[in-house]
């Protein structure tokens, strides 16, 4: 194996640190929270000096803070803020391995290795010949990206604010200034259940829930596209999963469905629901 640099050995180490996050894997403590990965990094930020704290998100889950004070008085901050958690992946995955000069395993890419880059970085900093004037830098490790985004919500409602932020997610090295918003919404149909050899009897919340599907990913996506942004297109729609009913001989009662809406500035919550149910009223189907 080739000779790793520092910033590659720091990828190497936090990638061997399983950080499923947890929402994936409830029952499986071994692998996931993104704890053994903040330890990990609060045990080298302690070794340079640097300032270390925590950010309560949920229960036994907080965001890491590590703060690089400038060498004169405060006045800009810089946020790197790259998330810790993982999505599943199979065990060996969590063995780094390097091929053609590249580090591969879990979150190597999204988002370990920003990590790490950002990580490397603040260290050389705070070694203090190239320290900062005026500017702090603030390391930001955010939990629950991969699910819920909780890190990054409560960081963006209970600061601290800066001037500049740089999130860590991989973009082939382009820098990307502006992202769609992400909007997740579950919407349920009823009907009666019946026997399946009287399904007239019934009402079934399946068929309802298809003719809602269809509505959506034709009229409503055709809708979508005439609403374009100069740099981020036009916004999208995508039902990720469905479920209904309890069993084959029985018409379903009832059915969801679960959907991911990118939004454009400009577009909230509230105007999706808005545009989204005269859609539905205008075709008679409700949810």
């Amino acid at each position: 194996m080739a000779k790793l640099s520092t910033v590659a050995k720091l990828l190497r180490d936090i990638v061997a640190l399983p950080s499923i996050n947890p929402a994936f894997l409830p029952n499986e403590t071994e692998l996931t929270g993104e704890e053994r990965v903040a330890s990990y990094l609060i045990d080298l930020a302690r070794k340079k000096g640097l300032e270390i704290s925590r950010q309560n998100v949920l229960p036994g889950r907080k965001n890491l803070f590590v703060r690089l004070k400038p060498s004169g008085k405060v006045k800009r901050r810089i946020v790197l803020a790259p998330h810790l958690d993982v999505v599943p992946a199979e065990d060996k995955q969590f063995t780094p391995r390097v091929k053609n000069g590249r580090l591969h395993g879990r979150g190597a890419c999204d988002t370990k290795g920003s990590v790490a880059a950002f990580f490397h970085a603040l260290l050389e900093l705070a070694k203090g010949k190239n320290r900062p004037a005026e500017t702090e830098i603030l390391f930001v490790g955010l939990v629950d990206e991969e699910y819920g985004q909780s890190g990054s919500r409560i960081f963006g409602e209970r600061g601290p604010k800066a001037d500049l932020a740089i999130a860590g997610e991989p973009t082939q090295l382009q820098v990307v200034t502006a992202h769609k918003g992400n909007l997740w919404l579950r919407f349920e149909t009823r009907g009666k259940a019946a026997h399946g050899a009287t399904p007239h009897l019934g009402k079934s919340a399946i068929h309802e829930m298809a003719r809602i599907t269809e509505a959506l990913l034709t009229e409503y996506v055709e809708q979508l596209k005439k609403r374009t942004h100069p740099l981020l297109g036009h916004p999208s729609i995508n039902i990720g999963t469905i479920k209904g009913g309890s069993q084959t001989n029985v018409v379903p009662e009832h059915c969801s469905i679960d959907i991911d809406r990118r939004t454009l500035p400009g577009e909230s919550e509230e105007s999706v629901y808005q545009e989204i149910n005269r859609l539905l009223a205008k075709r008679k189907l409700k949810v």
